[in-house]
């Protein structure tokens, strides 16, 4: 069970109706997707860029297992985590190319996603 009562640094998890462990957990996501997932997902209410450069990092980790299957439940559990937490469209087509095991692709749209922040 997620403790969404304590939050240690902040409130850039609490403050999402679906936190990033829920859906890790709910698709049996490994460290490096979740972790991509994680940074992706707080990027914008926490560390900015340096959360997209820990994603990109997990993304230039390779023999990693991916989720192939992205349909049915899985594909419906990440739509809704995607429309409930306002995940745009460039973020979430980093985090389903990480899930997909197109990590060359993931590392290209997050350097994108870089290059679009102030500095």
């Amino acid at each position: 069970m997620i403790n969404k009562n304590k939050e240690v640094g902040g409130s850039h998890y609490s403050d999402m109706k679906i936190e990033p462990i829920e859906l890790i957990n709910a698709l049996n996501l490994n460290f490096v997707h979740g972790c991509i997932v994680k940074y992706i997902s707080r990027y914008k209410s926490k560390n900015g860029i340096e959360d997209l450069r820990k994603a990109l990092h997990y993304c230039s980790m390779r023999g990693m297992h991916c989720c192939s299957d992205l349909y049915g439940v899985n594909a419906f559990a990440l739509k809704c985590y995607f429309i409930i937490n306002d995940i745009s469209e460039e973020e979430q087509e980093i985090i389903v190319s990480a899930l997909t095991g197109e990590f060359d692709k993931c590392g290209k749209l997050i350097e994108k996603l870089i290059d679009k922040q102030p500095c």
